[in-house]
């Protein structure tokens, strides 16, 4: 980024004393963290840990 930068000043492009920002907001679907959606999160994420153990070769037995 620092070698970009000094290019532009070199050719004159930017002064190197002001910034220029986007601030672009994008919209999206929220989850919100209800007692049942946490727990939703929680399984999901069990299971994939627990298949990503089994593929690794680990041998899981249910209790």
């Amino acid at each position: 980024m620092v070698v970009i930068n000094q290019l532009a000043i070199g050719e004159g492009l930017e002064d190197g004393r002001s910034i220029r920002t986007d601030a672009t907001a994008v919209e999206t679907n929220i989850h919100y963290p209800t007692n049942n959606s946490l727990i939703w999160d929680c399984m999901k994420t069990i299971d994939r840990l627990l298949k990503k153990l089994k593929d690794s070769g680990v041998d899981i037995k249910p209790r």
